[in-house]
């Protein structure tokens, strides 16, 4: 009673938030949740975020809010990456809540940070006054100072079955602090998931239902438009030796555009396209490999026992690229089993 509650307030607060904006110019961006777009374990990664109808565990809520049937281990996952040769920290904790309610609640915390940004708004040494690098001009470095940016997320979702087909919906917030400055935010995901035929399943979740928003305490109202993601999953097991493949894939439909009109745009099919592969060796040690939406090529490994979980990701950045590679590594484990470690005679 308490989470549903709690949900239906989070709904009503963000539909108002939304009819506000009607009345207040705004201003349509691409990336301004990608907090919740970049987080995940590291399974996640090392399959290039295609869990779509293929996510399990208590983050796969983030990719679909359905996956959180999947979840059957009612397992707490804690998850840190470094991004970008380390210039991008992030932290994610998440947890079923099967307490106050029959259906699965699913909570997700999240923290990212970017510590040391240069600020150089005061440090040029503007002869001419034209606000800009010229000749002998330069850069004074006693004048370069630094600030940080810190993004805080939650994400609460639900998800229900009813014929054969799991329906999940996400609630998320955010507090965005660049420098001096912060933002709020608030947003929806609604998704679903079902079973084609034997070990196939398919999925489609949109993500930003109804736009998702973000204030700034300069006045600046910042609006994403919705994202759609369909996907395919399905699992082989190869004869005469104790190996399971599974395959999946995501094809995503992003909408762009100034005004809430504008039509759905579909650009070519590698720019829209991930998939991932995952080879599980005797149930316990399986073997990851993805790539996402952007082109970037990944790698991992999971150790899997009944109720403990340990995965490594590795993301490669192209050559071209001067960012340096991401690592991610998560952990998950059963509830009970601290509790019986800790109370055996109970």
């Amino acid at each position: 009673m308490i989470v549903n509650g709690l949900m239906k307030k989070l709904i009503f607060l963000g539909l108002f938030g939304i009819a506000q904006f009607s009345f207040s110019e705004t201003l349509f961006v691409k990336y301004g949740w990608q907090i919740f777009r970049n987080t995940g374990d590291a399974r996640s990664l090392a399959l290039g975020k295609a869990l779509t109808a293929a996510g399990k565990g208590s983050s796969a809520s983030l990719w679909n809010p359905a996956n959180l049937v999947a979840n059957t281990k009612k397992s707490f996952t804690f998850v840190h990456q470094s991004r970008f040769a380390g210039v991008v920290h992030s932290d994610l904790l998440s947890f079923p809540i099967h307490k106050f309610t029959f259906n699965p609640v699913g909570l997700i915390l999240i923290h990212e940070e970017v510590p040391g940004i240069p600020d150089t708004r005061y440090a040029l040494l503007d002869e001419n006054g034209d606000g800009k690098l010229n000749g002998n001009e330069r850069l004074d470095l006693k004048n370069v100072t630094e600030f940080s940016q810190h993004q805080w997320g939650t994400y609460l979702n639900r998800a229900w079955l009813l014929r054969g087909v799991i329906f999940g919906i996400g609630v998320k917030g955010v507090i965005h602090q660049l420098g001096n400055h912060t933002g709020t935010g608030f947003g929806l995901d609604t998704g679903l998931r079902t079973l084609l035929w034997k070990r196939v399943q398919a999925g489609i979740v949109i993500h930003d239902v109804l736009t998702s928003w973000l204030v700034w305490d300069n006045g600046t109202k910042e609006i994403v438009t919705p994202r759609i993601s369909a996907g395919i999953s399905g699992k082989y097991d190869l004869p005469l030796v104790p190996l399971t493949l599974e395959l999946m894939a995501d094809f995503i439909v992003e909408t762009e555009g100034r005004s809430m009109s504008e039509y759905f745009h579909i650009g070519s099919l590698a720019e829209y396209f991930r998939m991932g592969m995952e080879w599980t060796i005797k149930e316990n040690v399986q073997i990851r490999f993805g790539r996402n939406e952007t082109g970037m090529l990944s790698t991992g490994l999971g150790l899997v026992w009944s109720d403990i979980e340990m995965s490594y990701a590795l993301q490669y950045e192209p050559e071209t690229s001067s960012l340096g590679n991401s690592h991610l590594l998560s952990f998950s484990i059963n509830p009970k089993l601290i509790v019986g470690k800790i109370s055996p005679n109970r």
